[in-house]
């Protein structure tokens, strides 16, 4: 990335939610201040508008439009709420079909990872690429879903330098797609709608009792009667935070902890099975409130993958959440604005 742009990126991170006022702020970019999606915008519903299925390709509808740019993909209802990163970006289809801004979000290979569908809602996780000297976005998403179509989205997002990417070289980004990831990752998925298969059964009250364990015992720094399994796998932002339980729970312990709580009445829990969303917020202690979104996995009662979206702006995006400690070189991160 050349100065300029990380400059503007920068920029972004301290501005209003108001769009671009041109349109050639990036080097070799589109325009960000005059797009709007092409064909006729937003598109029919899903098929088979009652099924698991159908309510996934509703809500995954929305990160196939804005990767494609494609407005009949878009399956919205014509008031849709758009919130991102915890503030509101639309309240309707033609705020979100444009004309709009969004900056980094040119190219894109579309990882796209598993979801959980609990009753009309869905949450699901995603990588996006930018392009090869870009910002890449790693993203959750929560969609109410009815009849087909979405009519609420909630985003939380961290974006960060390709070039600091940590799952291997960075080589050709035309060969990513294929390449990028090792076939043994479990974090990442390499198919149109990731992976989308019926996790395993779990009672629902077992799955919520360990997450509000690891939350409070994250919260608290102390994660001994958390319930994790020996080779728990967990990340924040795309990095890495420990692939033992005795690596997440001293983590969690550390000095440089600076979490205080999570805000009461805040946290939401989504749940299918094994598989889980937690949406919350949660406190540091200057006081600063964050937005947190974190996937689990629970196997009888035990915890074996953790993986955490929070936001932060700009120069005050950590790649850890909740701790003050740096996990290395940071990349560019700043809120994305559409």
């Amino acid at each position: 990335m050349t100065k300029k742009t990380i400059a503007v990126a920068l920029l972004l991170a301290t501005t209003a939610l108001a769009p671009p006022a041109q349109a050639d702020w990036l080097e070799d970019a589109t325009s960000t201040a005059t797009w709007r999606a092409t064909g006729d915008c937003p598109g029919p519903p899903a098929a088979h508008p009652d099924t698991r299925l159908g309510k996934i390709a509703a809500a995954q509808s929305y990160w196939q439009f804005i990767t494609e740019k494609d407005g009949s993909k878009l399956k919205v209802t014509p008031d849709v709420q758009r919130i991102e990163g915890g503030g509101s970006t639309g309240t309707s289809s033609d705020d979100i079909c444009g004309p709009t801004s969004s900056v980094f979000l040119q190219v894109t290979h579309d990882h796209q990872r598993w979801y959980v569908v609990d009753g009309d809602w869905v949450a699901g996780f995603v990588y996006l690429q930018a392009g090869a000297e870009a910002v890449n976005t790693v993203e959750t998403g929560i969609f109410h879903v009815r009849n087909g179509l979405t009519d609420r989205i909630e985003e939380n997002f961290t974006l960060y330098d390709v070039t600091n990417d940590v799952f291997g070289e960075r080589g050709d980004p035309r060969d990513r797609a294929d390449n990028f990831f090792s076939a043994t990752d479990i974090f990442y998925l390499r198919s149109g709608l990731g992976d989308i298969y019926v996790p395993e059964p779990e009672k629902r009250q077992v799955v919520e009792a360990a997450i509000r364990s690891y939350l409070d015992g994250w919260a608290h720094h102390d994660g001994t009667d958390v319930p994790l399994a020996g080779d728990v796998h967990r990340m924040e932002n795309v990095y890495p935070r420990g692939t033992t339980a005795d690596e997440v729970r001293q983590q969690m312990a550390a000095p440089t902890m600076a979490v205080t709580r999570i805000v009461p009445g805040s946290l939401r829990l989504f749940v299918e099975g094994s598989n889980a969303f937690a949406d919350y917020y949660y406190e540091e202690s200057d006081g600063s409130k964050h937005l947190g979104t974190t996937r689990f996995r629970v196997i009888d009662g035990v915890i074996t993958e953790i993986e955490t979206v929070c936001s932060g702006l700009g120069p005050q995006t950590r790649q850890s959440c909740g701790d003050t400690a740096q996990l290395g070189a940071a990349g560019v991160s700043a809120r994305r604005q559409r």
